[in-house]
């Protein structure tokens, strides 16, 4: 389409013609052309979450051997797994890896759907990263080595496909923010249930104790 512009009644000058090209595109389709701007908040904490898990405990240990500084010892002893009760900083980095992948779930997901994007390929995909995931937990954990019959299959990365499993189809299938409020207490009543009134064998239920809980029967699963 071509498109004239003169500006003779406000300067007296007749500018050149303007040819403007417009193709014909879907409203779809302009809106796959348009990147979704970044949560930069939560790109700031993934990166700062990555930084320990990639090993920044491990620089954090080897400064305190190098260093006899004091200033650096109550920092050193966060860099520890506490054995059971209580937590040190080095026991939040993975709960805030989980809580960082949930938070981007819902912008993944919206975004894909205002694309047009089918709900049920969305479905697939989202049940095949969760089982690959769990797949390579298991594999991890020495099902090659050891035969798919003795491997442990609880593992992190299996805790973080079943978790993504469940939270993207909820995002999926439903908008209300009410509706995932109720699938959120509903959530928190079976792992109450679980950890309080599930017998653990030889033990009974409700017990908290490290080797006695719900907990250590399904980490030797």
């Amino acid at each position: 389409m071509n498109i004239c512009i003169f500006l003779n009644f406000f300067v007296g000058i007749k500018l050149r013609c303007i040819t403007v090209k417009i193709r014909n595109m879907k409203i779809s389709e302009v809106k796959n052309d348009i990147k979704p701007a970044r949560l930069k908040s939560l790109d700031i904490l993934r990166g700062f979450d990555m930084f320990w898990i990639i090993g920044g405990g491990a620089l954090i240990l080897a400064l305190e051997k190098m260093n006899s500084m004091a200033w650096i010892q109550p920092i050193a002893a966060q860099m520890h797994h506490v054995k059971w009760e209580g937590f040190h900083f080095f026991d939040l980095i993975f709960p805030l890896f989980m809580f960082i992948s949930g938070v981007a779930i819902p912008f993944a997901i919206t975004s894909k759907v205002e694309k047009g994007v089918d709900k049920k390929s969305l479905q697939w995909k989202i049940v095949r990263r969760a089982l690959i995931l769990v797949v390579f937990g298991i594999m991890y954990n020495g099902a090659l080595q050891k035969g798919f019959a003795e491997a442990r299959y609880a593992s992190v990365l299996g805790q973080i496909g079943l978790a993504y499993g469940i939270a993207a189809s909820i995002v999926l299938h439903t908008k209300s923010v009410k509706i995932h409020v109720v699938w959120l207490l509903l959530i928190l009543i079976f792992i109450t249930v679980l950890q309080l009134f599930v017998p653990v064998p030889g033990y009974g239920a409700g017990l908290l104790e490290q080797d006695k809980s719900i907990n250590a029967l399904l980490k030797v699963l």
